[in-house]
């Protein structure tokens, strides 16, 4: 859920940039992105609080070796859940980056060829971004839509049997999914490796001088 919700305040901090570039300050100031970041935490702590005390039974899946809640003990929070992190991010998530899509590909259209050279530069940094931002989320629902999808046949059908393949798939992909950030960052955003090649090359010479 936290993955989802941040994917979800990237999409509208990209969105107010681009849309509102005016008030992106007022809007995206400092004290209210720490607003949003500690609500997405307290509220993504409390669906697994819910887990935790009873209300959704997590069981060990002996097939894929993980233990996960199981929907059909608590299909009401299960249903709650694929709406309020799954659903509304992402009709969020889409509205954005339609109206960021449409703005880019009109200003791009005005640009002229003697003037719109610094505009330009901006315009291709500001797709730059929206690409990775549209990679990273396409990668999301890639890795949790088996997985929700799986939530949703067991709730619709309580007698269904998943097979065992299809389970660890829908595991493995999800679990995996924060690994693939770190990825597309790497191979999408020059800044994201030169700060990754200085922490580890200051990580190995602090080893060296500690040896």
């Amino acid at each position: 859920s936290v993955s989802i919700y941040m994917l979800g305040l990237l999409s509208l901090d990209r969105y107010i940039a681009i849309i509102h570039p005016l008030h992106y300050n007022v809007y995206c100031s400092k004290k209210r992105a720490y607003v949003a970041m500690v609500t997405v935490w307290v509220f993504s702590f409390m669906f697994w609080l819910l887990s935790v005390l009873g209300i959704s039974r997590v069981i060990y899946i002996d097939s894929v070796m993980l233990c996960n809640p199981d929907p059909s003990t608590a299909p009401v929070l299960a249903i709650s859940a694929i709406i309020l992190i799954l659903l509304i991010t992402s009709i969020v998530i889409l509205y954005c980056s339609i109206k960021i899509l449409n703005v880019v590909i009109r200003q791009s259209k005005q640009i002229s060829p003697e003037g719109g050279r610094s505009k330009s530069w901006s315009m291709k940094s500001s797709m730059k971004g929206i690409r990775t931002l549209l990679v990273i989320v396409t990668g999301f629902y890639v890795a949790w839509t088996p997985h929700c999808t799986e939530w949703i046949v067991v709730l619709v059908v309580p007698s269904a049997i998943i097979p065992v393949w299809v389970q660890r798939m829908s595991r493995l992909l999800c679990n995996s999914n924060s690994f693939w950030n770190a990825i597309i960052y790497t191979v999408t955003n020059s800044q994201f490796r030169r700060a990754a090649l200085r922490m580890l090359c200051c990580n190995k010479a602090t080893f060296s001088e500690n040896t």
